[in-house]
């Protein structure tokens, strides 16, 4: 557990904006998944298959949010090198270039796992509904 700390205090901010978009999606998944199921018919279906795909575009977000978390590490590094002495440049750089991964790690395990449950609402919401029988 500690571990985890310690990555969400040397990732930064985007480390605390990763696991709300994680939180969020996952709130989101359970009424799609519910609307996927019983709205079969009509502009329901329909507004059951937007939903869904929406919760499989909003997926992608923690790893977006990731790169950009990895860029701005990499920047904040760099800026900070300037000042430095040469001969601890390259140390330094290295523990922040290590530093600045973590967010892009955390958005793209996010993602990952995200995509694995949007793939149920979206397939749901997807399938053909069958005609009723006369």
């Amino acid at each position: 557990m500690d571990a985890l700390v310690m990555m969400f205090r040397e990732g930064g901010p985007s480390m605390f904006g990763i696991a709300g978009l994680d939180g969020l999606c996952c709130a989101a998944w359970l009424p799609t998944v519910a609307l996927a199921l019983f709205l079969r018919r009509g502009g329901a279906r329909r507004g059951a298959q937007a939903l869904a795909v929406l919760l499989l575009i909003g997926t992608f977000l923690p790893l977006i949010l990731g790169i950009a978390g990895r860029w701005s590490g990499r920047s904040a590094t760099e800026a900070a090198l300037e000042g430095a002495s040469p001969d601890v440049v390259e140390t330094l750089r290295e523990v922040g270039y290590a530093e600045s991964q973590h967010p892009f790690n955390l958005g793209l395990l996010s993602t990952v796992g995200l995509l694995l449950t949007a793939v149920l609402p979206l397939g749901l919401a997807m399938r053909a509904e069958k005609e009723p029988e006369e």
